[in-house]
């Protein structure tokens, strides 16, 4: 069977969201017992010979394979897989989510092409002057929508018998890093507050209701290199990823080499460390503007404004910029 007719025979059992599809692979994407449909899946398709294999490993060949897909086991007809992946852990109402499907499938289709199951790739990244080169890549996944402890991944590429690399996707037409609430919220306060106290600016209030006055549209502070990582890189970048910004479509931006197995991938911007940041138009700066549903560090005295980190290029017009220094001791 191919894995369109293995698709096409799971939507008439009811499954009906899939991901991370090549030539001979297919996810099933699925809360609840995942193991329970595993084994489902197998008795749909026990007249073609599927297995249910709890501890699948990929197939060594030519010395590389061996790797486990998923710690559930996978359900085997032939040298055709299918596997299960946690649906609500797939971010598919996330920001920029047709971004990461483009890539991810830009990526994926040619991991089995021609080559036999599970033989790696090189993916590159490349930007005018300077190149990333990510070897033995076995499958792009989407990072999911897990952003607790500040993870910025977007998108992993897992690998043969080395970590896995981690990219943080920004479309083309970005012009901020985060919205920065929660993690600034506080400080944004200590801002405004020290701001009005020494006359620099004034305030509009109505009821629980802040806004700035005339002539003045948003405040702004460059942000320290400890802040700077935080915003760009979070916790699982730096090191072992990178920010690529791009806006994928189809085969648009992918390069492919098909007697080295190498895939370039063409960025419009490409980060892997501070520097590289901090001398363009995109070093983050932290912005407190106006957010009509939005109140700093969650409070009702300061409904109407929010922050966020911001590229550099977007400190224009009407904005008000301030130096660090001038809140030694708040922030």
């Amino acid at each position: 069977m191919t894995i369109t007719e293995i698709e096409l025979e799971l939507k008439k059992s009811g499954y009906l969201n899939f991901k991370s599809k090549t030539i001979n692979r297919i996810a099933i994407l699925s809360d609840g017992d995942r193991s329970a449909v595993l084994r489902k899946v197998a008795e749909i398709f026990k007249n073609k010979g599927a297995i249910y294999n709890p501890n699948y490993q990929t197939p060594i060949i030519n010395g590389r394979g061996g790797n486990q897909v998923s710690s559930l086991g996978v359900v085997e007809i032939g040298n055709k897989i299918i596997f299960t992946r946690p649906a609500s852990r797939q971010g598919n109402n996330s920001s920029g989510i047709g971004n990461e499907i483009a890539f991810v499938n830009g990526i994926n289709k040619y991991l089995d092409t021609g080559y036999g199951i599970f033989h790696t790739i090189t993916v590159v990244f490349y930007v005018s002057g300077r190149t990333i080169t990510v070897n033995n890549v076995l499958i792009a996944e989407s990072a999911g929508s897990d952003t607790a402890g500040r993870k910025k991944s977007d998108v992993n590429l897992v690998r043969l018998n080395a970590p896995t690399f981690r990219v943080s996707l920004k479309k083309s037409t970005a012009n901020f890093w985060e919205s920065a609430d929660s993690y600034y919220g506080s400080q944004a306060v200590s801002i405004i507050e020290s701001l009005e106290k020494s006359g620099d600016i004034s305030l509009i209030r109505t009821g629980n209701r802040v806004d700035f006055e005339p002539g003045i549209t948003g405040i702004a502070i460059p942000t320290t290199d400890d802040e700077k990582l935080n915003v760009i890189f979070g916790s699982d970048i730096l090191g072992n990823g990178a920010i690529v910004k791009q806006t994928f479509s189809g085969n648009t931006h992918f390069t492919w080499d098909e007697n080295n197995l190498i895939l370039t991938v063409n960025c419009l911007k490409l980060y892997s460390n501070i520097n590289q940041v901090k001398c363009s138009d995109e070093d983050p700066y932290m912005l407190i503007r106006r957010g009509s549903d939005r109140s700093l560090s969650g409070r009702k005295d300061f409904t109407g404004l929010r922050v966020q980190a911001v590229y550099k290029s977007r400190i224009t017009g009407d904005i008000k910029q301030f130096p660090r220094n001038k809140f030694t001791g708040l922030i």
